[in-house]
């Protein structure tokens, strides 16, 4: 018998149960894991790297140049009216600020320009961008070289001709700020590639297929064979 004054304690289980694992997810996300470690990282060449920053300099010139010139119209419009202008701003300061954004704009539409016309020549030329790093085009005192030579119908060519030939290069830079002189230089360098295309181009054409030769089928007269026979309908084919 059990006695009524004892305490009876509880039976505690004191093993602690873990969880169970998601082995299956874990098997997945290993395997994703490796999926995704053994991936190829994606390679570009060169001129394909170079072609994807221009890309992105073009877009956001474009973007800035449109910016710049709504706010370009308003100060404009501004600039003419006393009226508004004395309600906002000073007129000489209208004017002023019309003039930095007005110069702005045309740089940026310069670059987004100069941009374009690198693009063509790297699919034009393999070592475009080899040849033309030595002109510096990135260097803000490239600027009135870039405006020059994009005065030219092909300003690419230009620019690859410049890069290859360093003595041209010199050249066209002792001159100065003669700018008579710089665009009479640069039309020569320019007419000559286009002549020099020309004449390549002449080379490269196919005589013309003779017309009048004489046919080999059944030289030696008498009955034609079959050989003739499949020679002569091959010819008029």
């Amino acid at each position: 018998m059990t006695d009524s004054n004892s305490t009876v304690e509880p039976s505690v289980n004191t093993e602690t149960v873990a969880p169970a694992e998601n082995t299956t997810a874990v098997e997945n996300t290993t395997e994703v894991t490796t999926e995704v470690s053994h991936a190829e990282k994606p390679t570009f060449t060169r001129k394909q790297l170079a072609q994807i920053v221009s890309k992105q300099k073009q877009e956001a010139a474009e973007s800035v140049r449109k910016e710049y010139e709504q706010k370009l119209s308003s100060l404009k419009a501004e600039a003419t009216n006393g009226q508004e202008t004395a309600k906002n701003i000073a007129k000489e300061e209208a004017l002023k600020t019309y003039q930095q954004m007005l110069a702005y704009s045309i740089q940026t539409k310069l670059n987004a320009d100069t941009e374009a016309a690198l693009n063509k020549g790297r699919e034009k030329y393999d070592d475009f961008d080899s040849q033309v790093d030595a002109l510096n085009l990135d260097n803000p005192g490239s600027i009135g070289l870039k405006q020059f030579v994009m005065e030219t119908p092909n300003a690419a060519d230009v620019f690859y001709e410049l890069g290859k030939n360093p003595i041209k290069y010199a050249q066209l830079m002792a001159v100065g700020s003669n700018e008579k002189v710089i665009r009479k230089m640069l039309k020569q360098f320019s007419d000559s590639i286009t002549s020099n295309e020309k004449a390549a181009a002449k080379t490269k054409v196919p005589s013309p297929i003779n017309q009048n030769s004489s046919s080999t089928v059944n030289i030696g007269g008498g009955e034609s064979t079959i050989s003739d026979l499949r020679k002569s309908s091959l010819a008029r084919c």
